[in-house]
Parts: structure tokens; sequence; C-alpha cells
């Protein structure tokens, strides 16, 4: 006779039953060889200290391994197990579909008012996910992001992406034709996106998507779209609202890149002044949406180290800076102007171009050094011709 290993009955009669995916063998009772679930899909008997966690789906019993592999998934949020069939499919910002619970998805996910699917919150604009949202308003939200789409080869990684922000006229002399201009732009979807900006009157943010130096220079493009534009009414010099925002990609500032952007920045604190007149915005505009990191008596004094410190302490108001240095991938200079000349807009990506060019090659010594005429030479060299223009009229 022996003694079963569960309920220590004496027996003769006791069986050895393999247990699961251990091999583990136990002496049990016919009775407690009974009472032991197994697995539908292994076919193994549950160890009695598994029971517990064994699982019921649709009636039928799985070991965990078994239930993990073939019933359930692990909602991206909470982290625990559940039934497929208690879960939902959700679309997040990287545009991939994760497994949600019920829980979780009542907190962190919204139903699109249109089309009906769950969309992460973050996904969701006054009710509509983003592809609706666009549908209806024919814009995309202000926070809209989509993966970026590169125009043009940049051997030295340096790409560049525009902001142009279009509004109706200061004076009220035209009308704009919304419907018109989004169908026109339409050809363009390839290279460039539209938002909505609340800082706009009843304008329109026009975003591309990153482009080579080379690329904006050449291709006619950005002229076409700035066209376009102005034939339906729309102004951004002639406005109160509107900027030209210049994104720099940070892999472009050289194979130290925190040593690059800390002395480019610099650069731009250094010739403040010259940066204002060269901007076209007044004083009132640059303190309220590209302020300054120096208070006025400061520059003297700084360094790049210093400057860069300060454009690195990020707080509520650090994206409304000349420099925004709070985006993962870019550069943003933020104190242009609006403008739909095409020669003003390569004007200022080409003083960029110099400056990241020369916070690249230069040693921090040299850059502290630096004088403005240094820029315009450079400018001069025939190698920049609506930059060179541009300084001779201004």
């Amino acid at each position: 006779m022996a003694r079963c290993e569960i309920c220590g009955v004496l027996a003769d009669n006791l069986a050895v039953v393999e247990i699961d995916y251990s091999c583990e063998r136990l002496l049990l009772c016919p009775a407690c060889t009974a009472d032991l679930p197994q697995c539908v899909a292994c076919q193994q008997t549950i160890h009695p200290d598994d029971v517990q966690y064994c699982h019921v789906h649709r009636g039928e019993v799985y070991c965990e391994t078994c239930y993990r592999r073939m019933v359930a998934e692990q909602c991206h949020e909470c982290e625990e197990w559940y039934d497929r069939d208690e879960m939902s499919r959700v679309q997040y910002p990287d545009g991939e579909e994760r497994w949600v619970c019920c829980d979780c998805r009542d907190s962190e996910t919204i139903a699109c008012e249109d089309c009906g699917e769950t969309f992460h919150y973050s996904m969701v604009e006054d009710g509509y996910c983003l592809s609706c949202y666009h549908e209806n308003h024919r814009l995309y939200p202000y926070d809209y992001s989509p993966e970026p789409d590169f125009h043009g080869m940049a051997t030295n990684n340096r790409y560049y992406g525009l902001e142009i922000e279009v509004d109706c006229d200061r004076w009220g002399k035209y009308d704009v034709d919304f419907d018109g201009l989004m169908e026109e732009l339409e050809a363009y979807n390839d290279l460039i996106y539209c938002k909505y900006d609340g800082s706009l009157h009843n304008g329109v943010e026009i975003v591309t998507h990153p482009c080579s130096y080379q690329y904006l220079m050449e291709k006619p493009y950005i002229r076409e779209i700035c066209q376009v534009t102005l034939d339906h009414g729309y102004r951004s010099h002639h406005t109160t609202t509107c900027g030209l925002h210049v994104h720099i990609s940070k892999d472009g500032f050289g194979e130290d890149r925190e040593l690059g952007m800390a002395k480019f920045v610099f650069m731009i604190e250094k010739f403040w002044h010259k940066m204002v007149k060269f901007s076209r915005r007044n004083r009132e505009e640059l303190e309220r949406w590209a302020s300054r990191y120096c208070e006025p008596t400061e520059p003297n004094t700084e360094t790049v180290t210093s400057i860069y410190n300060k454009a690195k302490d990020i707080n509520s108001l650090a994206r409304y800076k000349a420099v925004n240095m709070r985006n993962a991938d870019t550069v943003e200079v933020r104190m242009f102007k609006g403008t739909l000349r095409i020669d003003t807009i390569k004007a200022s990506i080409q003083l960029l171009d110099i400056m990241v060019d020369q916070a690249c090659i230069r040693h921090v010594e040299e850059i502290q050094d630096m004088k403005w005429h240094e820029i315009e030479e450079i400018a001069r060299s025939g190698a920049y011709p609506e930059l060179s223009a541009y300084l001779d009229k201004r």
C-alpha cells in the first residue's frame, strides 16, 4: 500500500500521474486523479498547486501556458492577461494596434463619433479620430504628427521642415477660400499636411515633411504652394498672427550634436539684434511667441554652456522661445515672421544653414569670439543668392 500525495489516503490502487510541462510525477488515488483538471490544448494534468491559476475559456480548461499562448493577450496598459473575448484592439499614436482590457479601454480610450472605432485618447480630437477629424474639418488637429516622409538626400543628416502659418489679412481686404485652398493643396499631399492652429484667427498651418537643403533650394513645390495659398486669399506677412517656423534635425548638428546645438543657440543669442532685424517681427510678437533665453543685460557674460543649459531647462513656456529645444528630433527656430515670399523663405533657410555649419566646424572659443560680418561674408560668397540679396535689402 502507498499514500496519495494529495489527500494522504492509504490505498493499493494508486496511479502515477504526470503533471503538465514540468514532467513531475505524483502518486495519486483515483479520487484525486479525477478531481485534477486536464488542459484541453496540451492534454496535460494540471498540478494541484496550479489549479487556482488554470483558466476556463468557453467551457474548456487551459493551463497557464496554453492560455497565454492560445487564448489570452496581455493588456498594453495594465499588463494583466485576459481572454481576447474580453479585450479590444486599440490604435495608438504610432499607428500600431494593441490589445487593451475593458477597464483600461474605458479609462484610456475613446470611440470615434464618426467611424465608431476605438482609439487611444491622444488620437481623438473633438470626438473624432484623426482620420475622421481630417475628413470632417479638412485639417488635422494641432498635435497631429505623422511618420516623417523624407524628401531629398542629406549627406550630412541635416533635414529641414517648415511650418508656414497663413491667415486672413489684417485689413480684411481679401476673402479667403478655405475649401478651394484645401482642394488645390491635395496635389502636394506627399510633401505637406495642413493643421488647425488656435493662435490663428481663420487660418491654416501648412507643414512640410523633412526635406534636404538641396531639395528646398532646387524644387519648385514650396513656391507653388505659396502661390496657391495667395491665390485663395490667404496672407502670412500681412497678418497679426503668423510665423514661419523652421525645424532642423538634431542629427544634422555634427558628431557631437549636443555641443553643436549648444553653439547654435549661443549664436542666436549673441547676434540677437541682427536676428531680430532679419526676422521682421516686432518686439511684442517676439516676447509672445519667440522670446530669448537671456535678459538683454546678460549676453556679454553668458557662455555657450550657460545659454544651452537655459535652453534645456524645460518649463511650461519653453516652446515659445526663439529656439525651441523640446522636440525629440528637431530644433525649432520660431522667430521669423510669416511669409509667402519664396525668396524670403529660402533666405531664412540659408541663414540657418550657415549658422549650423559654423556651429559644427568652429570650436567653442571661436563661436564666442565670432562677429556678424563673418556670417555676411559667407552669405555673399555666391552660394546663397537669396540670402545675399535679402541682407542687401535689409
